[in-house]
């Protein structure tokens, strides 16, 4: 091990004696700076597991999405990366590219939306720029995933920016997580950030977050912040009652080209989308609340991805 390695290594682990037991994330600083205002992130990826075919159709995790795990360097954690609205026709093409990368091999270039969400956590932290050994299956402990994909090995996949549905079964409807149930939940969730052990890197930990696609009503609540790879839209979070579940705006994350960008982005204040969404940590939000040399508790720091405008 060259020297400039053995720092790395030594850095990592002394943050990461400051993260409870219970688990959680060390994340680069660097790298938080590079992603917490960017909808998404393009990545090398060692496509290590796949799963036989997309999940049916349903609730909960029959959500129609293919699930893959592997490897990237410029990620340094353990991770997955989803299609969602796998089983359209139109996509078919890139699942069997999927599948062909992981029986070759291969690594490959991948884009899609990063997410950070403790929903699949370890009881031991997960330390940003350590060794990655294979995940042996298709949905290894993490926190971190590209999910949605937005392309693969160079195939744009922006049509699965749709309402989730099964081609070969068009009469099978996706049930998504509760609002009135999901949103308190995310509000409530305690995230341990700490930066007051290294100038290298954030530790994050904080409760286990199941309700991964939620459909609810976004309001739209000031002018869009436009960026390189997207948008970024406040709203106000509303049940499918049109209840409130959000004490102030949150931020819509919005895919550059998606549908859900192209109507949300250009709406006027006020303006109601039915939508369905998936939560991420908003590291930018994060990163504002707590300064360097801190170690707090933060609520409510979360962030929806917007996959779908449902009609």
């Amino acid at each position: 091990m060259n020297r400039r390695a053995l720092s790395l290594l030594c850095l990592v682990a002394g943050a990461a004696s400051t993260l409870a037991a219970s688990g959680g994330v060390l994340l680069r600083n660097d790298f938080i700076e590079q992603v917490r205002n960017r909808v998404t992130i393009t990545a090398d990826f060692k496509v290590d597991e796949v799963k036989a075919q997309p999940n049916t159709i349903g609730d909960s995790t029959h959500d129609g999405d293919l699930h893959m795990a592997g490897r990237s360097d410029l990620i340094g954690l353990p991770m997955v990366a989803e299609l969602s609205n796998g089983r359209l026709t139109s996509v078919k093409a890139v699942e069997t590219a999927i599948h062909n990368a992981q029986s070759q091999d291969a690594t490959v270039q991948l884009s899609g939306v990063w997410r950070v969400w403790m929903e699949h956590k370890s009881t031991d932290p997960m330390q940003q720029g350590l060794p990655v050994p294979p995940p042996g299956k298709t949905n290894p402990l993490h926190v971190f995933e590209i999910h949605p994909i937005t392309a693969f090995s160079g195939t744009a996949v922006l049509e699965t920016f749709v309402p989730l549905k099964d081609d070969a079964h068009p009469d099978r409807q996706y049930q998504a997580s509760d609002a009135a149930a999901a949103f308190p939940r995310f509000d409530k969730a305690k995230l341990v950030v700490d930066r007051s052990a290294s100038t290298t890197f954030t530790a994050l930990d904080g409760p286990q977050t199941p309700y991964n696609y939620v459909e609810f009503f976004a309001e739209i609540a000031g002018a869009p912040t436009v960026v390189g790879d997207g948008v970024f839209a406040m709203a106000n979070v509303l049940d499918l009652s049109k209840h409130s579940q959000s004490a102030a705006p949150k931020r819509m994350v919005l895919v550059k080209d998606s549908r859900p960008a192209a109507v949300m982005a250009a709406a006027a204040v006020g303006t109601q989308f039915r939508v369905l969404g998936i939560p991420r940590i908003n590291l930018d939000l994060v990163m504002r609340s707590v300064d360097a040399g801190q170690k707090k508790i933060v609520t409510a720091a979360w962030e929806m991805i917007v996959l779908a405008v449902i009609e």
